[in-house]
């Protein structure tokens, strides 16, 4: 998947945790809002900040770690006879690989 779809799916959870956020919080006070610890929103942004600052951490994470994880994945599963060849030679094959993948 790319980074904008996983982005958009990201920001849909924490929109939809703003909105279910406070339903649930005032259904478990009976619909008496004076009876909840905070205001009705704030317990919608609770939700939507815990639904999204996670999943946006590891997004970032992966985006800037997926390159170097894949490489050395398919370098590893290339065998030892890529091991001995030179870092030169290891760039054309990792090049090659992209280009067909």
């Amino acid at each position: 998947m790319s980074l904008t779809v996983l982005l958009i799916a990201i920001l849909a959870l924490a929109a939809l945790g703003l909105y279910l956020g406070p339903r649930r919080a005032l259904r478990a006070v009976g619909t008496n809002a004076g009876r909840l610890h905070s205001m009705p929103a704030y317990h919608g942004w609770y939700v939507a900040l815990w639904c999204g600052v996670p999943a946006g951490l590891v997004l970032i994470a992966w985006a800037v770690a997926e390159a170097p994880i894949l490489e050395a994945l398919l370098l590893s599963s290339l065998g030892p006879e890529v091991a001995d060849r030179t870092p030169a030679t290891i760039d054309l094959l990792l090049s090659d690989v992209r280009n067909l993948a």
